[in-house]
């Protein structure tokens, strides 16, 4: 359990290094590099509990939001999310804006970029979102805009994890179809 403040919210984390010493090993013109071959990449283990327990404290002590002018939770079928976790959680400014982050940033994407789309997922057992890219538009419509995903999951998943298909980034709609898989997504 996280630390309380005065407020009753939790404390941010404020042990020292926010990444393990392997993840910041890494060179992050490596971990550009292996984005563009494979559009993906990954490492177990970056951050440790102590950081884990500290961002579910503060996604969860707020209560469910409808109909209120705050930031807050939210329910939609068998999930939970936060869109807004920047306004409520220190620990993943810090975790979001770190130098190292930001130098993978930058060596993918350029010295001018933007942190949007910050969000805390719960997904309950049964959850499905079906194949689906982040580059586009609110009707549908694939865009040149480069960016980066960070998925951090903050427990174990045995079964229901994010697949990740090598190359798929640069496949046309058409070959994506004859792999058997739609733009479509679909909650349970």
């Amino acid at each position: 359990m996280a630390p309380q403040n005065l407020s009753g919210r939790p404390q941010a984390f404020s042990s020292g290094t926010l990444y393990s010493a392997a993840f910041r090993a890494l060179a992050p013109e490596s971990i550009s590099a292996q984005l563009r071959e494979k559009g993906f990449f990954t490492f177990e283990g970056a951050i440790d509990n102590e950081l884990v327990n500290s961002i579910v404290a503060e996604a969860t002590t707020r209560p469910l939001g409808f109909n209120q002018n705050d930031v807050a939770p939210v329910r939609y079928f068998r999930q939970m999310f936060f869109a807004h976790i920047l306004a409520s959680s220190p620990t993943v400014v810090r975790l979001l804006t770190d130098p190292f982050v930001l130098r993978i940033c930058a060596a993918y994407l350029g010295n001018e970029f933007r942190l949007k789309c910050q969000r805390y997922y719960e997904s309950g057992f049964g959850y499905q979102l079906g194949w689906h890219t982040d580059n586009k538009t609110v009707d549908n419509k694939k865009t040149n805009v480069k960016g980066i995903v960070f998925i951090i999951y903050l427990t174990d998943t045995y079964d229901g994890e994010l697949q990740v298909v090598s190359g798929s980034k640069s496949l046309s709609a058409k070959k994506r179809l004859k792999l058997g898989v739609s733009w479509n997504c679909d909650h349970a």
